[in-house]
């Protein structure tokens, strides 16, 4: 499997000046902007999909992940924070095991539905949010793609990469 893609501010070694033009270019094509990120219409009348929409919304303009091309996928994560929750406040109020009768007429012990409904709602969630950093190892991932403030302030390909973005801006 392919290595993933560097930033420019994440690249080390030797780069032409016009190669990096061309990567800033192409980065900030497929970027856009994060000024207009509303919720997707199917999470609307979802008042717990909304609070968690617009919290995590925040909190991933905060560090400039997030542009208005990714509402839709957190949307999907918000949709399924929601139905997690819910399922979650369901289990608290039931037993974990509850009875069954078959068509046969037999009673079997199974486990509550919502724990099912809770795991793959869980599953879920836990790999949209490894796309957005919303875990400690997919932030780690993307720490380690970002440079430090001594590689930045020491390294002269980053200086022009700089110079160039402000310059084409």
């Amino acid at each position: 499997m392919a290595r993933p893609r560097k930033t420019v501010n994440a690249l080390q070694g030797a780069y032409t000046k016009e190669a990096l033009k061309e990567r800033v270019k192409r980065e900030k094509a497929i970027t856009g902007g994060s000024d207009n990120i509303p919720p997707p219409k199917f999470i609307e009348n979802d008042e717990i999909a909304l609070e968690e929409f617009f919290r995590v919304v925040d909190e991933l303009k905060k560090v400039n992940i997030v542009t208005n091309v990714d509402s839709v996928m957190l949307g999907v994560y918000a949709n399924c924070y929601s139905i997690y929750y819910r399922a979650t406040l369901e289990i608290e109020e039931q037993d974990l095991v509850t009875e069954y009768t078959n068509k046969g007429g037999a009673t079997n012990a199974v486990i509550n539905p919502y724990i099912k409904i809770q795991q793959q709602y869980m599953a879920s969630l836990m790999k949209i949010s490894e796309k957005f950093g919303l875990d400690p190892s997919s932030r780690a991932k993307i720490a380690h793609l970002q440079p430090s403030d001594k590689e930045e302030k020491d390294d002269p390909l980053m200086a022009l990469a700089k110079k160039m973005t402000a310059a084409n801006g």
